[in-house]
Parts: C-alpha cells; structure tokens; sequence
C-alpha cells in the first residue's frame, strides 16, 4: 500500500474550474485606453447636454442633477457594461466576463468600479499593470475577478482558479486566477 501525499502536496482545487483564453484574445493597454476614453466622452456628454436642459428648465436642482448623475453614471459603468456593453466596448469589439466565461454580476461589477475608484492603486498604475500582467488585465479586473478579452473570444479550455500571489511595489497582492496548464 502506497502512502497518500501530505494535503498541503495536493493541488487546491476549492475554487472551481474557470476559462482561459488565447493571449490575443485579451484587451491590452491600448484598447482599454479607448474603451476609457469613448466611455468618459459618452458621460460627459450626457452630464454636459442633459445636466445644461434640466438646468435651464428648472426640473431639478444642481444637488438632484448631480445625484442623478451618480446614479446614472454608476448604472452606464455597471450594468449597461455587464449586459449589452458601453460605446466604448462596442467600439474595441470587447467584452468582461468573469473567471468561468461568464456575463459578471451587477454586484461584481459595481466592486470592479469600487476598486477603479476607491483601490490604494492609481488609475495610472492599473492600467501600466496591463503591460507586464500575461492576461493583460488591470488589477481592479483581477481582484473583481473578471477579465477583459475580445467580444468574439472563445475560450482556449479550463483551468482551475487558484490564489495566486504576487510581491510588487511592497505590496502583497492575492487574488484568484486561472491556472493554465502546462
């Protein structure tokens, strides 16, 4: 009879299968700089336009409009994202799915955006973390755990989702990603 190995020797698979795609199939750094600057035109259109008519015709209050606004802008980042995409990612044919493939929740969606805005990390440096990540994704997409990648992508096969850590800039970083095996 054979010894079974210690557990801490076996592969930790608790956190389910999950997808990887082709490296090109990922959104790279010039691509979400598009996505970023056709979606922020997009918003502040709408906050210039439509905050300039409800002004002038008194319907709400600047505290209201800029409230609405909020509100309004969170649902374009979160939901329309997650669903039928923003301008922006129909223009660079892409889309976010999460680790198994799949359309993101609107919670998962609204922590990407917490993260994009509230993380210890500039939106400079997340974004740079596209060059030197193998996925090219930000670091907001790996703690959300979603990944940014062509509309028409397929995936390439599964994988098992691990913790994954890394050490940069004296930051201890974990988070799950998909293991491609060798």
């Amino acid at each position: 009879m054979q010894p079974s190995p210690p557990d801490h020797a076996l592969p930790d698979n608790s956190l389910g299968d999950g997808v990887y795609y082709a490296n090109h199939d990922y959104a790279g750094l010039l691509r979400r700089l598009a996505i970023i600057c056709i979606d922020s035109l997009v918003l502040v259109t709408i906050y210039l336009v439509g905050g300039t008519l409800i002004l002038t015709f008194g319907i709400l209050n600047p505290l209201q409009l800029l409230v609405s606004f909020w509100i309004l802008a969170w649902g374009y980042l979160t939901v329309m994202k997650s669903t039928i995409r923003t301008p922006g990612y129909w223009v660079t044919r892409c889309r976010v799915v999460t680790l198994r493939g799949q359309r993101p929740s609107v919670s998962r969606m609204t922590f990407r955006l917490l993260l994009c805005l509230l993380s210890p990390f500039t939106p400079v440096i997340d974004l740079l973390w596209t060059s030197v990540d193998e996925q090219s994704q930000t670091l907001r997409d790996r703690f959300a755990g979603t990944c940014v990648v062509r509309s028409r992508a397929v995936p390439m096969g599964t994988g098992d989702v691990r913790v994954s850590y890394y050490h940069a800039l004296s930051y201890n970083l974990t988070y799950a990603a998909v293991r491609v095996p060798r």
